[in-house]
């Protein structure tokens, strides 16, 4: 489900893997996402998969995020990923 969709008031403890198959800049939204699933009655084990595919700005922004997980985004990280991404729409042209 797109986080747009299942942002708010949404309990999955039913639930124990979750999945993202796109980017997300805000560490806050993936923080709340797996919120969803780690909630009291949650009695498996959970599992967080993220989907990058190889070469791709989303490996840049996967790395970027692995990399400061517990620092926040700052105006010149930003500026520096749109610039790697320009560069990578650039030479798939």
């Amino acid at each position: 489900m797109p986080m747009s969709s299942g942002a708010r008031g949404l309990n999955l403890t039913a639930a124990n893997n979750i999945i993202f198959v796109e980017p997300q800049m805000d560490i806050s939204q993936i923080a709340q996402a797996i919120g969803r699933i780690d909630r009291i009655g949650q009695k498996k084990a959970m599992m967080v998969h993220h989907f990058v595919v190889y070469g791709s700005i989303e490996e840049q922004i996967h790395y970027k995020y692995s990399k400061n997980q517990d620092k926040d985004w700052t105006v010149q990280s930003i500026v520096h990923l749109l610039g790697l991404l320009n560069l990578f729409c650039i030479r798939h042209l």
